[in-house]
């Protein structure tokens, strides 16, 4: 019976580790914006780490290059998100740009996975030009308590959870989760496309 719990517990710690964390560590399953990954391309173990033939991080925003289809994983290093939300909306608004907010947490794998494999990417840097990123540490209550309750409240308070905002603090578009390969990076990139 111990064992039985055992593997139950690290199939839901994996659902969790793959799809997405919450504050609460319960699995939220995939959100609408997220298609289903094959088989063959979903090549990550069962702490979502992507396998040798996909790309892989080392976890300093280094990503190993491969094409898969379309999209490259080609790595441009790591991404440089604002020093501060304020920066951050500063920034946008003198450059007349959308502000990206990130929601994540130490605690959170997928987070750290988009940044390194998702943010590490060329092609969503190139796209990211468009934008001025910030992450939103959701365990900062009292520091980043307005942006919580403005931004994040109304939520699942699954991350990592990314949100784009006007120049007028008005939510334009969110995206849910990530998977750390190719159709990972394809939701990303559609989505950054689409605000």
């Amino acid at each position: 019976m111990k064992r039985i719990l055992t593997l139950t517990a690290l199939a839901l710690l994996s659902v969790v580790l793959i799809v997405g964390c919450t504050p609460a560590d319960e699995p939220e399953g995939k959100t609408d914006n997220q298609e289903t990954a094959s088989n063959e391309t979903q090549q990550k173990d069962g702490m979502g780490n992507v396998g040798d033939d996909l790309a892989a991080g080392d976890g300093n925003g280094n990503v190993a290059s491969l094409e898969v289809g379309e999209i490259t994983t080609a790595s441009a290093g790591p991404y440089e998100f604002a020093a501060s939300y304020d920066e951050a909306v500063a920034q946008a608004k003198a450059e007349n740009k959308t502000l990206l907010l990130k929601f994540t947490a130490d605690w959170c794998g997928p987070c750290h996975v988009m940044t390194d494999h998702g943010f590490g990417n060329a092609d969503v840097q190139a796209l990211l030009t468009d934008f001025v990123a910030v992450e939103v540490d959701i365990e900062d209550k009292e520091g980043n308590k307005e942006i919580l309750e403005k931004y994040f409240a109304h939520t699942r308070g699954a991350i990592p959870y990314l949100l784009a905002v006007d120049n007028n603090g008005e939510e334009l578009d969110s995206h849910t989760g990530y998977f750390a390969d190719a159709a990972g990076l394809g939701d990303l990139m559609s989505f950054l496309k689409s605000i």
